[in-house]
């Protein structure tokens, strides 16, 4: 019976009783049931003891064998494990999710500042706002009271006008009468003038006997012209006086009228002030309705940019661990990749298509390296990167003699696709040294399509050359 055991960490296979020579092959196949049942299902490396031979040699051969194929088997785990490394590598999307939440969260803080920034001013505008209709409410009642009181002077003018019109009314009728005296006095003096008259003519006719009632007569004629004379005097200027009376009463009644007017109008005018000051009250109360709001939003508003500012923090915090994270992902990825190169390099007896998978690995990790130069995780240098005949595949590609091999599609597929990821990864190097980190990762895109072809193209000619 054949039994495993670990051996400086690796697992013997051993026979529990030794046979002769004829029998090491039995043996032999016996340990390869069950290395063939055991051995894919550990990652461990498997020898066997030569002392259980009869003939050692045939040991030592079989277990450089096993050498050789556990050392291709921890090539092609280390393969896996890169792969498998940038595959579970999420940080890339992480990260993208992180910066954009820090930005939203910067954005929002920015903003909640910016809200809490008008908040106040509009506070502020609305208490002066509050202090300007408190001062117009009372400067409209003061107006209101002033527009009453004067309206109250106006309607004692118009009274006062309205007296003084009658008074000239009557003032004009009495004028009226003493021009009826006059007209007497005229017809007085008219008649006295002519007994005047008759009396120069008797004293005429008495002679020298009536040269003193002549004389009578003259006097008393002078005196009924000069009476006369007067009330002509008195009649014009009354009919004078008469003319500016009317004239001061028409314009006393304009006046009236028009003071009766204006003070419709004031009237008018005052119920709208009063309309505009219940108004004014009510925008008052409205404000100050609104200030104790706007108080109250501004305490909230302290307490949401506290707490805005507060997550912000928190999110620069889980940015600066997410990059710590996907900088030690990549740092193992990278360590696992020197580990899988070297070994690669100094273990014998490898074939194409375990070649072939170190090749599409080293390209996954060429375009993953890309990526993480853009995530400032690593420093590219430029002619280290852009020349693909130095690279592993390109050396074993370019000594392909085989001209039927040569002239496949696949062959020329790979080289297109070879080139074409090279001289993406030059363009991605040199934007991202001239500090435009966007048409890095433009270029650094586009190297998925050709990485994709070169992948599947180089199954497609190992198939063609196995």
């Amino acid at each position: 019976m054949v039994k495993f055991k670990k051996k400086n960490n690796d697992m013997t296979v051993k026979k529990e009783s030794k046979k002769n020579d004829s029998q090491d092959v039995q043996l032999i196949i016996e340990i390869m049931k069950d290395i063939n049942e055991r051995l894919f299902k550990s990652s461990e490396s498997f020898y066997i003891d030569e002392n259980q031979f009869e003939n050692e040699e045939l040991g030592a051969v079989f277990n450089q064998m096993l050498q050789k194929f556990n050392s291709n088997k921890v090539i092609k785990e280390l393969n896996d494990t890169v792969n498998q490394s940038i595959e579970i590598d999420v940080v890339s999307d992480m990260l993208t999710s992180v910066n954009t939440q820090n930005e939203s969260l910067e954005n929002m803080v920015s903003s909640s500042e910016e809200l809490k920034a008008s908040i106040e001013e509009v506070s502020n505008s609305t208490q002066k706002i509050a202090e300007f209709t408190d001062e117009s409410y009372e400067a409209s009642t003061k107006t209101v009271d002033g527009i009453k009181n004067s309206i109250d002077f106006v309607k004692q003018s118009s009274d006062s006008i309205q007296n003084v019109s009658k008074k000239i009314d009557d003032f004009n009728e009495k004028m009226q009468s003493i021009t009826k005296i006059i007209d007497v006095v005229k017809s007085i003096a008219e008649q006295t003038n002519l007994l005047s008259l008759n009396a120069s003519i008797e004293a005429a006719r008495a002679g020298e006997h009536g040269l003193g009632f002549a004389v009578v007569a003259d006097e008393v004629r002078n005196l009924s012209e000069n009476t006369k004379s007067s009330a002509i005097d008195i009649e014009e200027i009354i009919k004078a006086l008469q003319n500016d009376i009317e004239y001061l009463v028409e314009d006393m009644n304009t006046s009236s009228e028009q003071l009766e007017n204006g003070t419709n109008l004031v009237e008018e005018s005052v119920d709208s002030v009063v309309n505009i000051n219940n108004y004014l009250g009510q925008i008052n109360d409205t404000i100050a309705k609104v200030a104790n709001t706007l108080v109250e939003q501004d305490t909230v508003m302290d307490t949401i940019s506290e707490e805005m500012t507060g997550l912000s923090e928190e999110a620069k915090l889980l940015d600066g661990y997410c990059n710590d994270t996907g900088r030690l992902i990549f740092q193992m990825s990278r360590l696992i990749d020197k580990v899988r190169g070297r070994l690669a390099r100094f273990t014998p007896y490898l074939s194409l298509k375990e070649w072939s998978e170190i090749y599409k690995t080293d390209h996954v990790m060429f375009v993953y390296r890309i990526h993480n130069m853009i995530l400032g995780f690593e420093t590219l240098q430029l002619e280290k990167m852009n020349n693909p005949k130095a690279c592993k595949l390109g050396t074993w590609f370019y000594k392909i003699n085989d001209e039927k091999i040569k002239s496949s599609n696949a062959y020329h597929t790979i080289e297109q696709s070879h080139n074409e990821l090279h001289k993406l990864a030059e363009a991605s190097i040199k934007a991202y040294d001239n500090g435009n980190v966007e048409q890095a990762k433009l270029s650094y895109q586009k190297m998925h399509e050709p990485l994709n072809k070169l992948l599947s193209n180089i199954d497609t000619l190992i198939t063609t050359m196995e």
